[in-house]
């Protein structure tokens, strides 16, 4: 998995992590239905397949941050941390004897997940953010933050009873970090539109008198030159009435 992150494009390596898993797990179903042989070890190959697409596609999250000189200790851990969560995955589902192994793997999934959104978040930063892309890009991180450390608290048993306020608060939380890390790629492609459109503009400053007299005495050399041409005259009388009109 760490290897596939790391060759090839992270998009490309998230879409075939996803169609893996999804194509592994949709033929165990179906030769397990076709064959009416569904047990256990059919629910823990599809499972597996699942897991490994989910994990492949976080483990791919970091490739971008890899690249950057200053993320590549968070990309380096994001796909780390999904490999060792892939591999705890296994053994909670094939071994049974282990109870432990789910909580665990639960509390690196949700660390993983916090990882994976940090490096894409911090890895699409560009030099011409404005200050309010900046400012959503940093609530997006912390808010994500926050969201991860909820989530463990609540895994690893620390917390036995969640109010209804503290529920509301992580959902206030979720919305939060949801619009901050939409709103900066959609305020970005925005602004670039804009810009364009900008460049795209014709220049509207009137000509100076002088402009305007200068442009009227080409066009009435080009007039006198006219009769000169033969075959050109028309042509020419046209331009000299183009310039003309540029002038007024």
């Amino acid at each position: 998995m760490i290897t596939l992150a790391s060759s090839i494009p992270p998009r490309r390596a998230v879409l075939l992590g996803l169609a893996a898993g999804l194509s592994v797990a949709a033929a165990v179903a179906i030769v397990a239905i076709l064959t009416h042989s569904f047990d256990e070890t059919d629910a823990r190959l599809i499972a597996t397949s699942l897991g490994f697409s989910v994990f492949s596609a976080l483990g791919a999250a970091g490739a971008p941050a890899r690249r950057h000189p200053k993320l590549a200790a968070l990309g380096v851990l994001t796909t780390g941390a999904a490999g060792l969560g892939f591999g705890l995955l296994e053994l909670a589902i094939w071994d049974q004897t282990t109870t432990w192994a789910w909580r665990i793997c639960g509390a690196l999934a949700v660390l993983t997940l916090a990882a994976s959104h940090t490096s894409l978040v911090l890895s699409a930063r560009r030099s011409s953010d404005s200050q309010a892309i900046t400012n959503l890009t940093v609530i997006s991180v912390l808010t994500a933050s926050v969201d991860a450390i909820l989530a463990l608290i609540a895994i690893v048993g620390l917390v036995h009873h969640i109010s209804s306020s503290e529920t509301r608060l992580a959902a206030v939380l979720v919305i939060t970090m949801l619009l901050s890390t939409v709103l900066p790629p959609i305020l970005r492609r925005a602004t670039r539109s804009t810009n364009s459109a900008d460049a795209r503009l014709p220049l509207t400053t009137p000509l100076s008198g002088a402009a305007r007299a200068e442009l009227h005495e080409v066009a009435h050399r080009l007039e006198q030159l006219a009769p000169r041409t033969a075959g050109l005259g028309h042509e020419i009388q046209r331009e000299a009435v183009r310039l003309r009109e540029l002038a007024e």
